[in-house]
C-alpha cells in the first residue's frame, strides 16, 4: 500500500488549491461581459414557425428582473412609441396588400426602431407559408434586451385560403405557460390575422401599476396597465381595424391556475359578467367558438359567465375596455357599460391542458378547427 507523510499530504493540497485558484481566475478572465448584448438567432436556426415562437418566448424578460431604473430604460422613447405603432400599421397595411405582378415585400423598419428591433420574412417549412416578423435584435443577460414584444402578420398571396378572420395575442408570457406558442400556432393553423406575444412577464417589475393600483396588478402587465408596450401595440391593431372597417375579433389567450375555476377547461368571456349581453347576436361568435370546442372535446367544459360561477371575467382588462367603448383615458378606472359590449372582444381563460399542444398537436389543430368555425371567412 501506499503512505504519505502528513507533509507531503499538505504540500499536495496547496498546490491542488493553486491550481484551482488559478483556473477560475484564467476563466473569469475569458467570459464574456454578460451585460453586452447578443444578436438573437431565432428567425435563423428555426425552420418551422413552432419552433420559432418557442425560440423567441425563451428570451421573455422574466419575473422580477427589472429594477425601477433598468424598466424606465428598457421603456420606449415618445419617438420609438411612434415608430412602434408606425410599423404595426405598416405590417397591418401589407398584409393584405396583394400584387399580382410584384412579389411581396415587407415594410422598411422606421429609423427610430432599428437599433432595437427588425422586420423580416419567415417561411415555415412545413407548409411554405410566409410570414413577416417584428422581433427583437438583441439580448441581455439571456432575455430581450427592450420587451416590447413580438408581431407577426401573414404575407399575403394571390390565393388566400380560408382564415379566422381575428387578430390572437398572448399577453402573459412567462406567466401563462404554453400560451405564447398557443397563440402562434392557432394564428399559423388558423391563418388569422396577426399575433402579438408580450415580451415581459407580467410581474417583470416588482411594483404595483399606476393604472390599476387597487387591484394590485404589476406595472408590467399589459393586461392592466396602459404604459406596456404590447398595448400601444393593441391599441394600434385596434386603431387600423377601425380606419379599415375589417371589424375582426381581438382574441386574447390566458392560462388559469388549477384552483381557479377548477370545473372549466376554458371559460370564455366578452370582457363583461354575467348578462343579457350573452344572449344577444353579438355573443353569437362566442357561442359558436363554445359548441366547436365542446364538439372537438367532449371531455371539456367550456363555459361562459351565463353558464359558470368562474370570476375570471375580465371586465378590468385595459384593452377590453377600449374595444367595449370606454375612451382610452379613462380604462384603467372605468368599467365598460354592458350596453356598449361589441362582442369583438374574447378572453379565454384556460387550464394547462387546453393550452398544450398535445399528441401531433391535435389540441391547437382541434381550437383552429372551433376558431375558423367561430371566425372563418
Amino acid at each position: 500500500y501506499l503512505s504519505f507523510s502528513p507533509l507531503a499530504c499538505i504540500h499536495a493540497l496547496a498546490m491542488f488549491g493553486q491550481t484551482v485558484l488559478w483556473t477560475l481566475i484564467a476563466s473569469l478572465a475569458t467570459r464574456p461581459n454578460l451585460e453586452a448584448p447578443s444578436s438573437i438567432p431565432c428567425l435563423e436556426t428555426s425552420n418551422n414557425f413552432t419552433a420559432l415562437i418557442d425560440c423567441f418566448d425563451a428570451y421573455t424578460v422574466p419575473a422580477q428582473f427589472y429594477t425601477t431604473e433598468s424598466h424606465a430604460a428598457a421603456q420606449p422613447s415618445r419617438d420609438e412609441l411612434a415608430a412602434w405603432v408606425q410599423v404595426v400599421h405598416a405590417m397591418l397595411d401589407s398584409s393584405i396588400s396583394v400584387s399580382v405582378s410584384a412579389p411581396h415585400t415587407h415594410p422598411a423598419i422606421p429609423a427610430a426602431l432599428a437599433p432595437s428591433y427588425h422586420l423580416a420574412t419567415f417561411t415555415d417549412g412545413p407548409t411554405n407559408r410566409s410570414y413577416t416578423v417584428l422581433s427583437e435584435r438583441y439580448a441581455v443577460r439571456g432575455y430581450y434586451a427592450r420587451g416590447w414584444g413580438l408581431f407577426v402578420v401573414p404575407t399575403p398571396t394571390t390565393a388566400p385560403r380560408r382564415r379566422a378572420n381575428a387578430y390572437l395575442s398572448a399577453p402573459h408570457a412567462g406567466y401563462d405557460l404554453y400560451t405564447p406558442q398557443q397563440a402562434g400556432a392557432l394564428f399559423h393553423l388558423a391563418q388569422a390575422r396577426s399575433v402579438l406575444i408580450a415580451g415581459r412577464a407580467r410581474q417583470a417589475l416588482h411594483r404595483v401599476s399606476a393604472c390599476q393600483p387597487a387591484r394590485g396588478y404589476w406595472a408590467t402587465d399589459p393586461a392592466h396597465d396602459v404604459a406596456e408596450p404590447f398595448f400601444a401595440a393593441s391599441k394600434a391593431i385596434f386603431d387600423w381595424d377601425r380606419a379599415q372597417d375589417v371589424r375582426a375579433t381581438f382574441v386574447q389567450m390566458h392560462g388559469k391556475a388549477r384552483s381557479s375555476c377548477p370545473s372549466d377547461m376554458a371559460f370564455i368571456s366578452a370582457g363583461v359578467g354575467p348578462s343579457v349581453f350573452y344572449d344577444t347576436p353579438l355573443a353569437a361568435p362566442i357561442h359558436r367558438l363554445t359548441a366547436a370546442l365542446i364538439s372537438r372535446f367532449p371531455a371539456w367544459r367550456v363555459s361562459t359567465p351565463n353558464t359558470s360561477p368562474c370570476s375570471l371575467l375580465a371586465t378590468d382588462n385595459v384593452f377590453g375596455r377600449l374595444v367595449n367603448g370606454v375612451a382610452e383615458g379613462d380604462v384603467c378606472e372605468t368599467v365598460a357599460a354592458e350596453g356598449d359590449v361589441t362582442g369583438r372582444f374574447v378572453h379565454i381563460e384556460q387550464a394547462i391542458g387546453a393550452r398544450m399542444a398535445g399528441d401531433g398537436q391535435a389540441v391547437w389543430q382541434g381550437w383552429a378547427e372551433a376558431m375558423l368555425d367561430a371566425w372563418g371567412e
